[in-house]
């Protein structure tokens, strides 16, 4: 009886020391799995907000050439430029309306572009990008272009434009990005409000007048 004990103990010691052993390969195990874990999930995260960042500037790229092709009135170029079925909302001056899709709104950037001369732009403030999901962003931004009306190229003046262009990836785009959606919010504003010191029109006007009446007198004299 005293021997069984003895064995039985001993068997509970060897089954014991092979428990901790495999606690503790588990332990370890489990500790390696979870560093590798981490640092999987680190890269993944790493990798995940680079291509956000890749998609953002790819998305604020399409927004510049789109504003790009507008300043060069290059109708072609922008209509390459939206979603077979975008949306172009106008508001405000004599193009006021809601233009769907491409024929639509190829023909009203082809009136703006009748309207005015030597079309220019800036932004104010850098535009901000917009992540919606992980294909469409939207870019916002208050951009200014210097136009010259094609009936009157003297009058220079400026269209205070607020911008937002709802845009998708889109393979073959350009950037990888295809306009849907397009709020061109419109104001004319003189270049006295925008540059300092610059002479209103009807200054610029009055020296035209006058320096025709000095070439006449000129005339005269000679």
């Amino acid at each position: 009886m005293k021997s069984t004990t003895i064995v039985l103990a001993a068997i509970a010691v060897i089954l014991a020391v092979i428990a901790a052993a495999y606690a503790s390969m588990y332990y370890s195990a489990k500790v390696e799995y979870s560093s590798e874990l981490a640092a999987k999930n680190s890269e993944v995260g790493s990798l995940s907000s680079e291509l956000t960042e890749y998609m953002q500037s790819g998305a604020l790229a399409a927004a510049m050439s789109h504003w790009n092709n507008i300043a060069i009135e290059d109708v072609g170029l922008i209509s390459q430029g939206y979603a077979p079925n975008a949306v172009l909302k106008w508001v405000g001056g004599p193009l006021s309306g809601t233009y769907a899709g491409t024929s639509q709104i190829e023909s009203v950037w082809t009136k703006f572009t009748d309207m005015y001369e030597t079309v220019y732009w800036y932004t104010i403030v850098p535009p901000t990008v917009t992540q919606v999901n992980s294909t469409y962003y939207v870019v916002s931004a208050p951009v200014q272009f210097l136009v010259a009306p094609a009936s009157d190229p003297e009058d220079i003046f400026v269209l205070n434009v607020t911008e937002t262009l709802g845009l998708t990836a889109s393979a073959g785009a350009p950037f990888g990005f295809s306009i849907v959606q397009e709020v061109w919010s419109v104001k004319p504003i003189p270049l006295t409000d925008v540059i300092a010191g610059y002479p209103g029109q009807d200054v610029l006007v009055s020296d035209q007048v006058l320096a025709n009446a000095y070439a006449h007198w000129n005339d005269i004299a000679i």
